[in-house]
């Protein structure tokens, strides 16, 4: 072993390496032992064992099941008993030759399916194919449970070739396009590619064509033979036969050529006369006629000449592409040489022409084959049609201005004739009642009430047909409407809709005109700025009323809270008592708080939240300890949004608490959250951009149609103990959002409801809050607390709290006063040491522009602003 880890060997003459022969290339090799006529070789990845005799190896390790791992550097010896002995990282191993000599690993072989041209085929069982059947796959397979990745294979097809592949780890072998003959194929494993086990074999026969068997060529020729014997026969006797049938034909023949040559001159005589009659009717005839060979003019008549200016003698032989105009030279010299060569052409088509003046005419062409002096001769008929050109050009232009008109208003538009057929409609028609552009066709020609039927808004009712009120007024009635538009598939649109007469140059009706506009998404509109109008009343209401009632509560509890602080903690009768009016009262605030929403106060603190965390606390805390399951499904990748949490929390809380209700004896309530995208001219009432869609289902009792329309209204509940408020906060903490929420119901099958909130591609920010706690001095041995509040109960009720905390308190009932005070004390050289500040007060100065003045008299003023508004911006 040499510090370059190779194995050598020398006999005295010549020194051999067999460290590739071994396959220890990839091995570090420590130590080596000799037993009989076997080297034992330890590794970096075990033992080898090398046969000298037979060069069989075969190696012992982890990976071969043996618990053998790396061994150490020169720590091997060979006891008397035969006992090879290795030191290992693991530790030492002992080795016994005579057990393990015999020891091999070999895998099993299988054969599997053989495919013809790729396809599964069921095999003869005389093991004979067609010659079609030459393109085989042979499918195998082997087992080697220990290492599946040593295990390689070799194959051949014997009577094809001799020598085995090379060693492969492919389950399948192909070969194509095998000739006749008998074949077997061979395929054995291996897991050191030197021991390979006995191959498994296949044996077939391709059989020949019929037309390569020994039997099919003997016929073959036989029947060459008698063909070439027979065709000399039957020319030599078809010969004589022909001579005999010439002799009678020249007799023949001669007899008809002199009746040939006295109908031509009867022929000559009558075109003679015909030429006569042609030229006559051409010369006098208003259209232009010609005729020409090889493209040139031979004949021209005098109309020809009028409309091209040129002068007969110009025409004769001028080719007839000369005065065709540029634009049409190609497809003219194109279609006369698919005419000559008698191919199927157009007899008759238009083009325009360059007269001799330069001045550009259109013109009606037709031709036709004709003989000319017995030669092949084309007959031209040409008519001006310059002025119907233009005039077509010029309606062309107004249909094209029309139908631009057409598509880029907003309405629908149909026009009718008289028998109510559609003759025109517009992309957006089209689009209203549910008709793709591809399929146009689809309504022109039929009835319009084929197509659309009108339904009155309020009463359901089906409308009068206006094309046919109209028609039978001959346009006397004026209609104009508002009602559900019934189109294909019973698709209902809410429509405005107007229907007006077409005239004709003597004021007969010929057909309608109606247009309507799909209003769908307007009056949604206008439901959505209604309820958030009848809201805004409501909080502004609500708002004042709350504001005012927070303060009484407030001054109740704290008066409660100075009670308990004063009372004997024996009396436990008397504590109970408190403790209910605080509960009561808690609960009268919980009330005020839902008020408060729809006040102005209710302004969102919004911050960029995770709202799948926030969703699945929210209802983890409602149903804990209920009956009703929950599974919350989250779209991976779900984006984050700019909300305030604990409004969001209070719209999931609303929501969950009511489906938990909704299903008394249990169920299961299905929360999704998914990413969504909203299109320019969405149906909902968003703005376009990208939003989270929370959807909240459960299996209760569902919302009964009467009440749906109903249940976002503030103060509506079809709960004996509800406050009506739930779903009515929920709407409108929602819409201060810039979100929407909508809901659907079934009765008997459950309620979904689906808010989307507009998303933030923001990530979520960790803010660590650090607060620093400073200890009040004053020159008095009290620290001086300035409470400002208009409401004198809750001055006073501060004014007890702060007592009790060992503050002297100061009172004001508004920021001016409050003001003067704090600078009346600055002047005596004395400081406040906290001033406490309600933010709004009505009819005076509030806290938020209190403490910007404060912040000027004395910029290292404390202060607290506090709100009866649960929710504002503070």
């Amino acid at each position: 072993i040499t510090a370059s880890d190779e194995l050598i060997t020398f006999d005295g003459q010549k020194v051999e390496v067999l460290t590739d022969r071994l396959g220890l290339t990839q091995n570090s090799l420590y130590s080596l032992q000799f037993w009989k006529n076997q080297l034992w070789i330890g590794t970096n990845r075990g033992l080898v064992c090398f046969d000298l005799v037979t060069g069989s190896r075969y190696e012992i390790g982890l990976n071969t099941g043996f618990t053998v791992s790396e061994t150490n550097e020169r720590a091997s010896f060979l006891s008397d008993d035969s006992t090879v002995w290795f030191g290992t990282i693991d530790g030492v191993v002992r080795v016994n030759p005579e057990v393990l000599t015999n020891y091999q690993l070999k895998p099993i072989v299988r054969l599997g399916e053989v495919q013809v041209f790729s396809q599964p085929f069921e095999w003869p069982k005389d093991n004979k194919l067609s010659y079609t059947k030459n393109h085989l796959t042979f499918n195998f397979t082997g087992l080697f449970f220990k290492v599946p990745e040593w295990l390689k294979f070799q194959y051949r097809l014997k009577g094809f070739e001799t020598n085995w592949s090379i060693p492969t780890t492919a389950r399948s072998v192909e070969y194509s396009y095998i000739p006749p003959g008998e074949y077997t194929f061979q395929v054995r494993a291996s897991i050191d590619g030197i021991n390979w086990t006995e191959p498994k074999e296949l044996s077939f026969i391709i059989t020949p064509p019929f037309y390569n068997t020994w039997w099919f060529m003997v016929l073959s020729s036989l029947l060459v033979l008698s063909i070439i014997f027979g065709t000399i026969y039957y020319r030599d006797k078809k010969n004589k036969q022909i001579q005999l049938y010439l002799e009678q034909m020249v007799d023949e023949r001669t007899n008809e050529l002199q009746q040939e040559k006295e109908r031509v001159e009867a022929i000559n005589k009558a075109l003679a006369e015909s030429e006569t009659k042609f030229r006559t009717l051409t010369e006098i005839s208003p259209s232009a006629i010609f005729i020409y060979q090889d493209f040139k003019f031979v004949y021209v008549n005098p109309a020809t000449e009028k409309i091209t200016g040129y002068k007969k003698e110009e025409l004769i032989n001028k080719p007839i592409i000369d005065i065709v105009h540029p634009d049409f030279k190609s497809i003219i010299a194109e279609r006369a040489k698919r005419r000559i060569a008698m191919e199927d052409v157009p007899d008759r088509y238009e083009f325009k022409i360059i007269r001799k003046d330069g001045k550009e005419r259109w013109v009606d062409f037709s031709a036709r084959l004709i003989k000319y002096f017995d030669y092949e001769a084309g007959l031209g008929t040409v008519f001006d049609v310059t002025e119907r050109k233009k005039a077509e050009e010029a309606l062309l232009e107004e249909k094209e201005r029309l139908a631009a008109t057409l598509s880029a208003i907003a309405d629908g538009v149909i026009a009718t004739d008289r028998e109510q057929r559609i003759i025109l409609c517009n992309k957006r028609a089209l689009h209203i009642v549910g008709i793709p552009e591809v399929n146009e066709s689809e309504c022109f020609g039929k009835k319009i009430s084929d197509i659309i039927q009108l339904i009155d808004e309020g009463s359901g009712k089906l409308i009068p047909n206006p094309v046919e009120e109209l028609i039978k007024s001959n346009g006397a009635k004026q209609i104009e409407g508002t009602g559900y538009l019934m189109a294909k598939e019973s698709k209902k649109v809410l429509v405005d809709y107007s229907a007006a007469p077409i005239f004709d140059k003597d004021s007969q009706i010929m057909g309608v005109v109606v247009a309507f506009r799909d209003i769908t998404a307007k009056r949604r509109m206008e439901k959505e700025m209604l309820k958030n109008q009848k809201l805004e009343s409501i909080g502004v209401l609500a708002g004042g009323i709350a504001h005012d009632f927070n303060n009484f509560l407030t001054a109740i509890m704290g008066n409660l809270s100075l009670l308990r602080m004063r009372i004997n903690e024996d009396d436990k009768k008397l504590i109970s008592r408190i403790q209910s009016a605080e509960k009561a009262a808690e609960k009268a605030q919980e009330l005020t708080h839902q008020l408060l929403t729809f006040s102005k106060g209710g302004v969102p603190i919004k911050k960029t939240t995770d709202i799948h965390e926030l969703v699945k606390d929210s209802v983890e805390f409602v149903l804990s300890g209920s009956n009703v399951d929950y599974v919350l499904e989250s779209e991976s990748g779900l984006w984050n949004a700019d909300v305030d949490p604990g409004q969001i929390n209070q719209v999931v809380q609303n929501l969950v608490i009511n489906a938990d209700q909704a299903m008394p004896n249990g169920g299961t309530i299905f929360v999704k959250l998914e990413n969504v995208e909203v299109k320019e001219g969405s149906k909902l009432p968003l703005k376009k951009g990208k939003y989270i869609k929370l959807t909240i289902k459960d299996q209760g009792v569902g919302i009964p149609p009467k009440y749906l329309a109903k249940i976002f209204d503030p103060f509506f509940s079809t709960k004996q103990t509800g406050s009506g408020l739930g779903l009515a906060t929920a709407f409108s903490i929602i819409n201060k959002h810039n979100g929407h929420i909508e809901v659907q119901s079934e009765v008997g099958v459950g309620t979904e409801f689906t808010i989307y909130l507009p998303a933030s591609m923001k990530l979520k920010r960790k803010v660590e809050k650090k607060f620093k706690i400073k200890k009040f001095k004053s020159a008095d041995s009290k620290p001086l607390v300035l409470i400002m509040d208009d409401e004198e109960m809750v001055r006073d009720l501060a004014a007890n709290l702060f007592d009790q905390l060992g503050f002297v308190v100061l009172q004001a009932k508004d920021g001016r006063e409050a003001l003067n005070l704090y600078q009346a004390f600055l002047n005596d050289n004395r400081k406040i040491d906290l001033v406490v500040m309600d933010l709004t007060i009505p009819g005076g100065m509030g806290g938020k522009e209190t403490i910007e003045k404060l912040l000027q008299i004395d910029p290292e003023a404390r202060a607290i602003v506090s709100s009866g508004y649960s929710n504002d911006p503070v």
